[in-house]
This record gives structure tokens, C-alpha cells and sequence, in this order.
């Protein structure tokens, strides 16, 4: 079993930088966002558990606007969301 910073880094958008373990029927990814950046629109087929560990996320799930800052979790379910970054 790897340990975290032997994850490979892998930069998915631009400003996105994640690490990834993968299970048969999950995924636990930790996610380094710079500021200012966005992805587009999207959704998974499956839940999302969010956990801020510095900083603050914008999200919008659904039609809800959303400001996530450090120590907040989320549950967010799988529908289309707009995640841009501070």
C-alpha cells in the first residue's frame, strides 16, 4: 500500500491537481485547486463527500450556490455542479 506522497500527481484541468486511490466501487481523491480555477459543468455517478482542508470552494450543486472554507464537509449528491476555486 502506497503511501500518500508516493500517489502519483496527475493535473486533470487546468489548476486541478489530484491524487487518486481506487477501489472496486469508489474512489477517494484528494484534490489541490489554485485559486481563481474552474471546471465545467459535471456530474458522477455516484456521491461525492467533500472535505475543505484550507481555503474556501465555491460550488454550485443543482440550482444552490455553495461556499465551502476549511474544516466544512458535503455530501453532494450525483447531479451537475459548476466548481470554481479561490
Amino acid at each position: 500500500m502506497p503511501k500518500f506522497d508516493q500517489l502519483p500527481a496527475k493535473e486533470l484541468f487546468p489548476g486541478f491537481v489530484g491524487r487518486f486511490v481506487h477501489g472496486q466501487q469508489s474512489t477517494l481523491a484528494f484534490w489541490e485547486i489554485r485559486g481563481g480555477c474552474s471546471i465545467p459543468n459535471h456530474q458522477h455517478p455516484h456521491e461525492q463527500i467533500t472535505h475543505i482542508l484550507e481555503g474556501t470552494l465555491e460550488m454550485k450543486i443543482g440550482n444552490e450556490e455553495f461556499i465551502f472554507s476549511a474544516g466544512s464537509v458535503h455530501v453532494i449528491p450525483p447531479i451537475p455542479r459548476i466548481v470554481p476555486s479561490q
